[in-house]
């Protein structure tokens, strides 16, 4: 812009032919600007977030019930010692990374939350697949629409 601003368009034409077969453009032109601009804090909000996950040491996950569907941040597959082709998608794969004697605890501790629509706060051990032990704790709070 004049001032030295930037603005961020969209823009959208598509070739036709007047009456007398001349071939025009119409087209249109939307400022995006706004949506750019929040799309952008979005991006540098979960970066950040990213970020302070790999420096604590904390990841974040998240179970689609519906769906039955896990979804895990970053940091969670470091925990976890996953591996690129491991199918990470279910609750079955996190409970069986579980230590043997905690299994049977977590499992139930899991599912009455997720039955009573309550808060899910447990500490527990995990073995990786290299046998080495973690001592974890995890929070989880059921999200409702």
């Amino acid at each position: 812009m004049p001032d030295g601003s930037v603005k961020h368009l969209r823009v959208v034409g598509r070739r036709s032919k007047d009456e007398s077969g001349s071939l025009e453009l119409v087209g249109a032109v939307m400022d995006v600007s706004d949506r750019k601009r929040a799309e952008d804090k979005l991006r540098r909000s979960e970066a950040n977030l990213l970020e302070a996950q790999r420096i604590s040491q904390t990841g974040s996950w998240k179970l689609d019930v519906s769906s039955g569907t896990v979804t895990v941040s970053p940091q969670v597959f470091r925990i976890y010692g996953v591996k690129p082709d491991e199918d990470t998608s279910t609750p079955e794969f996190w409970f069986s990374r579980n230590h043997r004697e905690d299994q049977k605890r977590i499992r139930e501790l899991f599912e009455r939350s997720a039955i009573q629509k309550t808060d899910y706060d447990a500490d527990y051990r995990i073995v990786l697949p290299d046998g080495v032990i973690k001592h974890l704790h995890a929070v989880g709070h059921p999200v409702l629409n």
